[in-house]
């Protein structure tokens, strides 16, 4: 692993992956986090992983920047040597239920057309691929997947909705997620997941951290909304 480290502001540390891919990038990425976590370095406030950076917040009362820059490179050659323990499992996989019959205003013609494919060839292969969260933001609890097929892969809209549904699974050039929440959005709509990803009450409140993977399974209409009911009922 090669990381590049750069000053992002008075008390902050932005760290690079210098890998081949994204995919590596990110697994760099998520090691490194998860080494500086395992270390509980009491001069750190705040870990924020993304695609393939990682910015780290401090206490400028207690540490500089030279001081935590060393710490970060003693945790890269941790994390290279594979000398921690990841909180999450990446053998474990996340399944989650889409009814890609919902809702209505969807964009699975505007996939297939863009794409030259059918609409079931659009549902077959987001469904074949096993994801990886790249980074979470945007809203609590959404999560960056990818990659999609380059089959699939389709722009954002030209123009946003005004209002997402919650639950909606959707495409935007080769990454995927799905809206924890009614918001506006970009994004091309694929279905609808019955599962709640984002619970304040709950411990811990997301369903998805960074390096989790996760895969789509196809559900009808029936089954969405008796798994709706159920998961309703556990909130």
């Amino acid at each position: 692993m090669s990381f590049n480290i750069q000053i992002a502001s008075e008390n902050a540390l932005i760290v690079y992956s210098q890998s081949y891919s994204l995919l590596q990038n990110n697994q760099a990425i998520t090691a490194l986090s998860e080494a500086l976590l395992a270390q509980q370095i009491n001069e750190i406030l705040e870990l924020i992983p993304a695609y393939q950076s990682l910015l780290v917040v401090f206490d400028l009362t207690q540490t500089d920047h030279y001081q935590m820059q060393q710490r970060i490179k003693l945790c890269g050659q941790i994390a290279s040597q594979g000398n921690h323990k990841l909180t999450n499992d990446e053998n474990k996989v996340i399944a989650l239920p889409v009814c890609y019959e919902l809702p209505q205003d969807n964009d699975l013609a505007r996939i297939a057309m863009h794409n030259e494919i059918s609409v079931n060839d659009v549902i077959t292969l987001h469904c074949d691929v096993t994801y990886r969260v790249f980074s979470l933001g945007f809203a609590p609890g959404f999560a960056f997947m990818g990659e999609t097929d380059p089959k699939i892969a389709t722009p954002r809209l030209d123009s946003p909705r005004k209002v997402v549904p919650k639950g909606a699974v959707a495409i935007a050039d080769r990454q995927t997620a799905i809206y924890p929440n009614e918001s506006p959005g970009g994004w091309n709509i694929l279905g609808l997941c019955p599962i709640s990803l984002f619970d304040p009450n709950k411990q811990p409140a997301c369903l998805f951290t960074v390096g989790d993977l996760v895969k789509f399974s196809p559900i009808d209409s029936q089954q969405y909304h008796s798994l709706l009911r159920e998961n309703e009922g556990t909130m």
